[in-house]
């Protein structure tokens, strides 16, 4: 048994290298790689226990540090122990939601730690760099807009508007993007899981998701209380508020395309339809609000149960 373990642990730990390298030195692979980089983790932990996870994890490390180098490593401690408590939630057997809130969680407070530690041992911002470059990029095509004798003036005020929500919402893009990250590395992870002959928790269809009630009110407060305790742009208390508003619309918007699904469902509508209307609640600000209306109505009033009662 034991021979077995040190046996696949070592195949593993070539194939993650394998991997590594892969990410690291095709650009063009990257995004691809990226979402199955977690998975040697997830596997060993999952039939095993976390803590021959953790033995795999120090393995890869060292691995790391001889194949790659210090940029390979945040790599490493990010995808590893996001793949352990992925593999440790899998091993006992954990419901899909404790699994996929867990994992959210680990990735966004290593992501957390590794810019915080970049900006500290490093001096390197990547959100500010990539702001800045971006600004560059802009100032050379308002350059040019201006050689043709166009107004500038319009997209310069957009532009520094932009830049300050940018700043203001860090904290809601880590959030939101740790979870779409998970969200797709487990979509990529439980297939191929389910075939190695993991127990892998059944998926609630998308159309039934529902949030929790409370969220409504915790908007209202968060609304009240921005509107009677003033806050200047930058403050601390400003920026609380921003961001917690952001991410629940956010929710209350996702509710919403849910709702479209289970009313399609509910009333034999072609599935084409509401996927159309997916895409255009993503491009279109007009049909976000709209959606973000539905999903706090279907809370509030409980929509899908008049349905059902009607059908």
């Amino acid at each position: 048994m034991q021979t077995n373990k040190l046996t696949e642990g070592a195949i593993l730990l070539a194939v993650y290298v394998i991997l590594l390298i892969l990410f690291l030195y095709l650009p063009l692979f990257w995004m691809v790689i990226a979402f199955v980089l977690a998975l040697p983790f997830t596997y060993y932990t999952a039939k095993y226990n976390w803590k021959n996870g953790l033995f795999f994890f120090i393995g890869a490390v060292t691995l790391t540090l001889i194949v790659g180098n210090l940029v390979a490593l945040p790599v490493t401690f990010l995808y590893g122990l996001v793949g352990i408590v992925f593999g440790w939630c899998l091993h006992e057997k954990r419901d899909r939601f404790i699994t996929y809130s867990a994992t959210t969680l680990t990735f966004l407070t290593c992501t957390v730690l590794l810019y915080v530690f970049s900006i500290l041992l490093f001096k390197i911002n990547f959100i500010t760099e990539a702001i800045e470059l971006t600004k560059a990029t802009f100032e050379q095509t308002l350059a040019m807009m201006e050689e043709t004798g166009q107004d500038v003036s319009v997209f310069e005020d957009s532009f520094s508007l932009l830049e300050q929500q940018i700043i203001t919402l860090i904290p809601s893009m880590f959030i939101l993007t740790s979870g779409i990250i998970v969200f797709l590395i487990q979509s990529i992870s439980y297939p191929i899981l389910k075939r190695l002959g993991f127990h892998v928790p059944k998926a609630k269809p998308f159309r039934n998701l529902k949030l929790p009630r409370s969220l409504i009110w915790y908007y209202l407060i968060a609304i009240l209380i921005s509107l009677f305790i003033p806050a200047d742009k930058g403050e601390f208390l400003y920026n609380v508020f921003a961001n917690l508003l952001f991410i629940l619309q956010f929710l209350f918007v996702i509710q919403g395309i849910s709702f479209l699904f289970y009313l399609s469902f509910e009333k034999g509508v072609k599935r084409i339809w509401p996927i159309i209307g997916t895409i255009l609640i993503i491009i279109s600000p007009l049909f976000n609000t709209l959606a973000r209306i539905l999903g706090i109505i279907d809370l509030g009033f409980d929509l899908r149960q008049r349905i059902k009662k009607k059908s």
